[in-house]
């Protein structure tokens, strides 16, 4: 899984922005969830391929039950 620092602050427009550079303003720390090739990230009631966290909920990786394995991507013939 791979985690990215994020913040989340409120611009002057009034509309909310993501990024991954800290703002000059006040702002929210939070972290994206990425989750490896055939995972999937759950928190035990979600599951998602990637997800930006700032409430404290804890994400774990867990096999992707519809991934495919190595052998049958190399096997994959496109029509």
């Amino acid at each position: 899984m791979k985690t990215i620092e994020i913040y989340r602050y409120r611009r002057d427009d009034g509309g909310i922005t993501i990024d991954t550079e800290k703002p000059k303003r006040g702002y929210t720390k939070g972290i994206r969830y990425i989750a490896d090739k055939g995972m999937l990230l759950t928190d035990g009631t979600e599951t998602r391929i990637s997800v930006d966290e700032f409430h404290g909920r804890i994400w774990t990786e867990v096999p992707d039950p519809n991934a495919k394995t190595e052998t049958e991507e190399e096997n994959h013939e496109e029509i």
